[in-house]
């Protein structure tokens, strides 16, 4: 259990996410790369009704005077059977299932407006009818799709909604059955009625590219314009791009469209002195399209200039190297599934851009598009992609998978997605090893779709080398010491494996996994018998802290790593242990260090060689200074570092850093300790990369075992000041240890007393706490 402290500080970090969802009940129109004149969001009205023996077709129950007396009052979005809030863990019953949904929907008046229907979420097979009237099919649960009714349904008038949503999976559908993650059942993302103009913007794209971090900079302006009036349309269209309210760009097109027609819409906006959007600095402009004398409604929409290459080896954002550090994400929340309230995305991309991360992954399926948006304001790159999550082999390389499956899933989140500019990447697989045709068929979709973002299908371990020889940058899961290998140290063989033939392909690698399981609270295994079946934070904390420094400093070639995952999630009716935070969001050993490792511009990485030693033998870990915007490396770093058993120094000494240099990781030799004969259990490598030898820099450590296995409490330590978590520093034995707002300072400890100290803004405090084995304590330190 965690104790009132641990809840205290969660809270906290909830709070801008309960205070969205409390003052706005309903979302927003989310796509504004659309000329609309109404937008509606259909969440109250609703009557439901499960379909048990799937009798609704043959008893009609799409005509508009169908009783329904007998149907449930719903509110959409959420997981049929349940109360939004009150999603339990073990919600079996929201699966495999068909159910029908009914309301009435009304176009106010206007002059002529089309209406559509928007969905952005329905799981998993939606057929619809307006007035008994059929109007459209969708297959797939996390891609938007559109029903177009106007002629159904005109301004001023009303019609009888009614849905059917087919839940059940099986080896031949996207997502197919027994996923790695829980599937449910029902409109879990909101359901828009809009009325577009009868002459229009359509299919709207924006490419930007730009010539280095200070040069000129170009956005590329695509579409269509349409008239679905009677009557030839001609107006003067002003294409208008804004910087802070000043206009940076301006094109004017003149139209002329004859009645039931089309016209090819391209042109380029030329910016002289670019602001470039960036994790750094996430610019975004506005982008306005509006006629010059019509009354009809213009598109108004944000747009970041940025552009995403592959250079040889290395990632590169607006022409320099970026080294990506993130994680993975299921979009599950607790009480929710995944139906998430207003404001959470926001809420949860800021904690993640807090952590570090510049990049996220959307696993392993297009997420709510409010997501996109708020990546875009924060500075995150995305990489999403459809669920086809290690799926049949033979069935995935059909021609009626691809059609029927894969082909409009690709499509459609391509289409819907492509105007968000933290967008970086479309992926087309996960997992799904030995089928190399429907590689080749996604690969060549994607890049002719969208040939400014990079095509992606991340695969594990070492197999399926040939999509080194198709993609322009290798996706790999690399979970050594959970599923690859039994302990961490396979990661040197599999990583070695694909660099070589990375190398032979001269691309870069993303790992795009990293990890292992954790039940939280479990802080019970030795850094001597640390292996795959403990399910402990502590050997978690041992997998994520030699993998990801391993990977980053092996080589140049490897781009960035994403964690999996950000936190629990849910997987055959319960808790799935991969998070470095609990299903809560509550931090687990591993949280502390990650944040440490993403911190700082230059940073101490170490590498050891094993952490399962013998009396008598030597511990090793090489160190680096990890400099990942590869800066020219200054005079006067120093690396002092200490080996201590119980917060006592056993062995000390200092390695020189030297200057000069600006790769990304800086090799500064070994550390070396002669172990005694007579050591035993748990010891820590404490290493201080400082400047000019006081000022400090960044602190690392490697926590090993020698003969046996002792198992460690862990210390869970927060500052506080004005009763809200703050950045301080704490010191233990001489080392210096950041204490950061979120998630404080997690390491792991024999049993025993040890005495701290605490600054924050100046002022020191003394505390003293006491460890047990096995067990973890919590701390606050009020300032």
């Amino acid at each position: 259990m965690r104790d009132q402290t641990c809840f205290v500080v969660c809270l906290l970090f909830l709070l801008p996410m309960i205070g969205a969802a409390a003052d706005d009940a309903t979302r927003d129109w989310p796509f504004h790369h659309m000329a609309t004149t109404f937008e509606m969001n259909l969440t109250d009205k609703w009557h439901f009704s499960f379909d048990a023996d799937d009798s609704g077709f043959d008893e009609r129950w799409y005509e508009p005077d169908f009783q329904r007396k007998d149907w449930d009052s719903v509110e959409v979005p959420g997981i049929w059977g349940y109360q939004q809030g009150k999603v339990p863990v073990n919600a079996s019953s929201a699966r495999n299932k068909v159910g029908w949904y009914a309301r009435e929907i009304e176009l106010p008046a206007g002059d002529g407006d089309e209406a559509a229907l928007v969905f952005l979420g329905s799981m998993f097979i939606t057929d619809a009818w307006l007035d008994g009237k059929y109007i459209g099919h969708n297959r797939g649960g996390y891609t938007p799709f559109m029903f177009e009714v106007g002629e159904l349904i005109g301004p001023g008038e009303t019609a009888k909604l009614v849905v059917r949503v087919d839940g059940r999976l099986s080896s031949e559908t996207i997502p197919k059955s027994g996923t790695g993650w829980d599937t449910y059942g029902g409109l879990t993302r909101e359901v828009f009625l809009i009325a577009r103009p009868r002459a229009r913007v359509e299919g709207l794209r924006t490419v930007s590219e730009v010539e280095g971090r200070d040069g000129p900079a170009s956005l590329k302006v695509s579409g269509e314009i349409v008239n679905h009036d009677e009557s030839r349309f001609e107006d003067t269209l002003e294409i208008v791009l804004f910087a802070d309210g000043d206009e940076a760009a301006r094109e004017n097109v003149a139209v002329s469209v004859g009645p039931g027609s089309t016209s090819a819409l391209g042109l380029e906006l030329n910016i002289s002195r670019p602001r470039l959007w960036s994790p750094d600095d996430p610019f975004l402009h506005e982008l306005e399209l509006r006629w010059a004398g019509a009354a009809y409604p213009h598109i108004k929409m944000p747009v970041g200039l940025r552009q995403v290459e592959i250079d040889g080896p290395h990632f590169l954002l607006n022409g320099e190297r970026l080294w990506l550090q993130g994680f993975g994400q299921h979009e599950l929340v607790s009480g929710y599934g995944p139906s998430v309230p207003p404001g959470w995305h926001e809420s949860e991309l800021e904690r993640i851009k807090r952590f570090g991360a510049n990049h996220f992954r959307t696993g392993h399926y297009p997420q709510h598009p409010e997501l996109y948006a708020a990546a875009d304001r924060l500075g995150l790159l995305v990489f999403t992609e459809i669920p086809a999550w290690q799926m049949n082999r033979s069935w995935i390389q059909t021609d009626r998978a691809w059609d029927e499956w894969a082909k409009p899933q690709l499509s459609a989140m391509i289409r819907w997605y492509r105007n968000f500019t933290s967008v970086v990447s479309w992926g087309a697989a996960n997992e799904t090893g030995g089928v190399r045709r429907y590689d080749e068929r996604a690969v060549e979709f994607m890049s002719e779709k969208d040939p400014s973002r990079l095509p992606m299908i991340v695969v594990a371990a070492t197999g399926n080398m040939h999509l080194y020889d198709i993609l322009p940058m290798a996706g790999r899961n690399l979970h050594y010491g959970w599923y690859h290998s039994p302990r961490p140290y396979g990661a040197r063989a599999g990583l070695l494996a694909n660099l070589k033939r990375a190398e032979k392909a001269d691309t870069p690698i993303w790992v795009a996994e990293l990890g292992a399981h954790a039940r939280p609270g479990r802080v019970a295994s030795g850094y001597y018998d640390g292996s795959r079946g403990t399910d402990t934070e502590t050997y978690l904390d041992q997998v994520i802290r030699f993998g990801f420094q391993h990977n980053a400093t092996a080589s140049e070639r490897v781009s960035g790593i994403a964690i999996w995952t950000w936190s629990d999630f849910l997987r055959g009716n319960r808790l799935h242990f991969h998070g470095i935070l609990d299903y809560e969001r509550e931090p687990k050993l591993a949280a502390y260090t990650l944040r440490n490792l993403f911190e700082g511009d230059l940073r101490l990485f170490l590498a050891e060689a094993d952490t399962r030693c013998e009396p008598g033998g030597i511990f090793e870990a090489d160190a680096f200074v990890f400099n990942p915007r590869l800066q020219e490396i200054p005079d006067g770093l120093n690396i002092r570092w200490r080996i201590m058993r119980k917060g006592r120094t056993v062995a000390e000494g200092a390695l020189p850093v030297d200057p000069g240099g600006t790769a990304r990781a800086v090799n500064s030799g070994t550390i070396e300790w002669d172990i005694p004969e007579d050591a035993r259990g748990m010891h820590s490598l404490w290493a201080e990369l400082t400047a000019d030898g006081d000022e400090w820099i960044h602190t690392n450590a490697v926590h090993f075992g020698v003969q046996e296995a002792e198992r460690p409490g862990g210390l869970f330590l927060t500052a506080k000041s004005g009763g809200k978590p703050v950045d301080a520093s704490a010191n233990l034995a001489g080392v210096t240890m950041p204490v950061y707002a979120d998630p404080g300072l997690i390491i792991p400890l024999s049993e025993g007393e040890y005495e701290l100290s605490v600054e924050y803004d100046g002022e020191e405090k003394e505390i003293t706490v006491e460890v047990q084995s096995g067990k973890p304590v919590r701390k606050a330190v009020k300032f």
